[in-house]
């Protein structure tokens, strides 16, 4: 089977994946005990790679534990096929995302790798998470020494989060999803209970989780809530003057019968989708997050049983952000419906300015129902043509890539051969002129210390004679032959080209 064809079928499986999602499980049995770090530290500064092999380690490390609640494994090996399968890694950026993970000192070599040799089997490389056993506690990127290994500082992490949304989504979607179930389910009361949602705006967003501009940001959340990964509870508010300023307030989207366990509460992400239609229904969860809050509307018919019609529609009016007076005035133009309708239908319009003003407007007028927001689906299908895009660019650096090393190691195998058959006064003179070539005291030490240097460096002063061999000459040009027949031709340093 072709690649593009696996690539093709991975995307599939992938969209299949995504639509399929309902929710997070329970944190009853399904989560890991997260350390914070990761969603605090590594999660806004990595690059996506070594994000996902951290993540990958993490789950494989704490998601495994003994009777005791300890890892029954702390050091990992694994082949670059389980990465690639698992971790959600191209072969092209294992090696680059290990060592970024190792210099950030979250992951440590234990065992380094080696390639097979005559009478001897290869040796995987081992690593495992890096600890840190000093007591303090660390929370920047440049302090960090290692995830901290004393009590707290952990979060329940639903297990979804590491093996559904960081191997398959994008890394600001990722980031979105890390930052809401950091400060929602990673805040703790006193009382034990963890926060069901939070209000979150777009500024405290983008730099908490080191987003670079608004529209990454927006795009990231809108392909979030689609994905059903979060709900946006309650809509955010702008108003010129500060105390009137509402952030967005988002949630977990927890499965149907997924409870908040730490405080014993079900979760409003539940409740807003309880009388959704299923998942082969036409409304998507996602479209519920341009509504006002659930609970309003829930209450909204029992109010009404139980109030006038004007005292409902004032209600409505103040809650939508409307001061005394404006309210007053316009519960008397339009009846309780049409200002329900209205404020539904504000977040599908083009908002450039003055929220309030246009709902006035369109509630004085009554405005007809706004076109539909677009289709989640081609949403959707937009973010796996952007990934597949970028899945063709990294296989065409991973060929080029393997290109080049396969091109280096024939050319040293060449190298070797031509070595092997020269005269030992040749070797001697390409020796004497590798040692010149040496422009620091430490690597002419290194060339008299280290037997391989010393091998490597007259290898390439080889390659550099060959080159300067091949190079056209003012009175004539000389063929290729052999090292010996430029014995007698001492090389130019000046003229030779850097390695």
């Amino acid at each position: 089977m072709s690649s593009t064809n696996v690539s093709t079928a991975a995307d599939k499986q992938h969209a299949s994946d995504t639509l399929s999602f309902t929710g997070f499980e329970p944190l009853d049995a399904n989560y890991l005990y997260c350390p914070n770090q990761f969603l605090d530290i590594c999660l806004p500064h990595l690059s996506r790679s070594a994000i996902r092999l951290v993540a990958y380690m993490l789950d494989q490390t704490l998601g495994w534990l003994d009777p005791d609640g300890n890892p029954r494994s702390q050091s990992i090996s694994v082949s670059y096929q389980q990465l690639i399968d698992s971790a959600g890694l191209s072969r092209g950026t294992i090696r680059k995302a290990i060592d970024e993970a190792v210099d950030a000192r979250y992951v440590r070599c234990v065992q380094a790798g080696a390639a097979a040799k005559e009478g001897m089997a290869a040796e995987h490389a081992s690593y495992a998470l890096q600890w840190d056993e000093s007591g303090a506690y660390r929370d920047t990127p440049e302090t960090f020494q290692g995830f901290y290994t004393g009590e707290g500082h952990r979060t329940p992490i639903p297990n979804a989060f590491f093996r559904h949304v960081i191997p398959h989504d994008t890394l600001t979607v990722t980031k979105v999803v890390g930052t809401v179930l950091r400060h929602t389910v990673g805040y703790q009361s006193q009382f034990g209970g963890r926060r069901s949602q939070a209000p979150l705006s777009y500024r405290f967003i983008q730099e908490f989780a080191h987003i670079p501009d608004p529209k990454t940001l927006r795009e990231a959340l809108t392909s979030a809530v689609a994905s059903r990964y979060i709900v946006c509870v309650e809509e955010g508010s702008f108003h010129p003057q500060r105390d009137r300023r509402r952030p967005a307030t988002y949630a977990v989207n927890w499965h149907r019968s997924a409870t908040l366990k730490e405080s014993g509460s079900k979760n409003p992400a539940a409740n807003d989708q309880s009388n959704n239609p299923s998942s082969s229904g036409t409304e998507y969860p996602a479209g519920k997050q341009s509504k006002i809050p659930s609970k309003e509307k829930t209450h909204s018919k029992d109010i009404q049983k139980q109030q006038p019609a004007a005292a409902v529609s004032l209600k409505l009016l103040r809650t939508a952000g409307f001061d005394e007076p404006t309210a007053q005035r316009l519960s008397g133009v339009a009846t309780t419906e049409q200002i329900q309708q209205q404020i539904d239908w504000l977040p599908r319009r083009s908002i450039t300015q003055n929220r309030l003003g246009m709902l006035r407007r369109a509630i004085e007028e009554n405005w007809s129902e706004p076109e539909r927001p677009a289709d989640v689906k081609e949403i959707l299908r937009q973010q796996r043509e952007r990934d597949r895009q970028q899945s063709v660019i990294e296989r065409q650096e991973e060929r080029k890539t393997e290109q080049t090393r396969t091109q280096r190691i024939q050319r040293r195998a060449e190298l070797e051969r031509i070595w092997d058959s020269l005269t030992d006064d040749v070797r001697q003179r390409l020796d004497a002129a590798a040692y010149a070539h040496q422009d620091s005291e430490t690597l002419r030490k290194l060339f008299l210390k280290s037997d391989s240097q010393r091998r490597r460096e007259c290898l390439r002063q080889l390659e550099r004679e060959q080159r300067s061999a091949k190079r056209p000459q003012v009175s004539d040009r000389r063929d290729s032959g052999s090292i010996e027949q430029d014995a007698n031709c001492t090389p130019n340093p000046a003229r030779s080209p850097a390695v």
